[in-house]
């Protein structure tokens, strides 16, 4: 009576044993995946690389222009000198 409660007890335990490493490797594959509702790249490049970013206006004579100075920190330089909130500049850089 020992023998097949310790043997049920072994079947039980190896079978949750297997769920727990089909749910592990299936979540690896998952994380390997892109992401289907995520907008494609157009390019990728460093966001450390940008220093100058201009957004041109149909119509518009003068471009809005954010360059990042030597302490990191973003500022509109064009159509006027102002400093840039940071957190959208690194919205629109992502």
């Amino acid at each position: 009576m020992r023998a097949r409660g310790l043997l049920i007890t072994a079947v039980i335990l190896a079978g949750l044993s297997g769920l727990v490493y089909w749910s592990n490797q299936y979540q690896k594959r998952k994380k390997e995946e892109p992401d289907k509702d995520a907008p494609p790249k157009i390019i990728n490049i460093a966001q450390d690389s940008i220093v100058r970013i201009e957004i041109r206006r149909r119509g518009q004579e003068q471009p809005v222009a954010i360059e990042k100075g030597q302490d990191g920190q973003w500022r509109i330089v064009s159509p006027e000198n102002l400093p840039a909130d940071q957190d959208t500049v690194r919205s629109l850089l992502s």
